[in-house]
């Protein structure tokens, strides 16, 4: 993608691997390495790190996740 210059949209396409592959199992054959290929791959290293943060945060926490990739809001936050 980012030598067809398209390098700003690499961010948006690695999160929606990662949604896919850990919070909705569609891409269930989707390994760690694959995975770690479509991470390097991305030019920008602040999105690189940014996609390694949350594709280990994913990981770990998939119940934190909606099917969207967005936090869950804390439920037991009170409202005041």
């Amino acid at each position: 993608m980012g030598e067809l210059g398209f390098a700003h949209l690499q961010k948006g396409i690695v999160r929606r691997i990662i949604i896919e592959a850990v919070l909705t199992k569609k891409l269930e054959k989707m390994n760690c390495n694959s995975m770690n290929f479509w991470i390097q791959a991305i030019e920008n290293d602040d999105d690189k790190v940014e996609m390694l943060s949350y594709w280990q945060d994913t990981c770990e926490n998939p119940d934190t996740y909606d099917e969207s990739g967005n936090k869950k809001e804390d439920q037991c936050a009170i409202s005041l």
